[in-house]
């Protein structure tokens, strides 16, 4: 069984865009090539958990979110970063379906796909649902400090915060 690092995508990965849905915008947020690295050198597998909501309201399609994984994957390549994983939720918050977090569908699909050790494994992102996830799932989860992740530090004091994904690798990997 392998350790995963679960990462959010906008906001974690990517400078958040609201509703993004044009590759041409995607940009990747500063320490988070070289945080990734490392955490893949250490053996752990790569794997994005987002909800897009934008697919379920109409704002864009499949073929869009797609389009903008893509980007992402390329940028992080040329850092020397390979994303194992991206699942992603199209529902809106309405359909309370079982996929959009915090619910733990994402991190289930991930899991029948992988061998993943969920005790030893991490959730990543800028907002309290990630960390949220983190907890159904019994595994560590990290708010960093990008994206929602200030905003979202201020209603919980209880949670283990970072200001990147750098600055995390610096504290997990030794």
């Amino acid at each position: 069984m392998q350790k995963a690092l679960f990462l959010d995508r906008d906001g974690t990965i990517i400078v958040e865009e609201v509703y993004l849905h044009d590759p041409q915008k995607v940009a990747i947020l500063a320490g988070v090539a070289s945080g990734l690295k490392k955490f893949q050198e250490a053996g752990y597998l790569l794997i994005v958990i987002s909800n897009q909501s934008g697919v379920g309201r109409g704002y864009f399609t499949h073929t869009e979110v797609d389009a903008v994984n893509r980007k992402m994957c390329t940028l992080l390549a040329e850092e020397g970063v390979k994303i194992d994983g991206i699942y992603y939720c199209p529902h809106t918050p309405e359909e309370l379906c079982n996929c959009r977090k915090p619910n733990t569908g994402l991190i289930d699909a991930a899991c029948r796909d992988f061998s993943i050790d969920i005790p030893q494994s991490i959730m990543v992102g800028d907002k309290l649902l990630d960390v949220e996830l983190a907890e159904q799932k019994n595994m560590q989860g990290v708010l960093v400090l990008t994206g929602y992740g200030k905003e979202e530090q201020e209603k919980r004091k209880d949670i283990t915060v970072c200001a990147s994904l750098d600055e995390l690798a610096a504290k997990i990997i030794l």
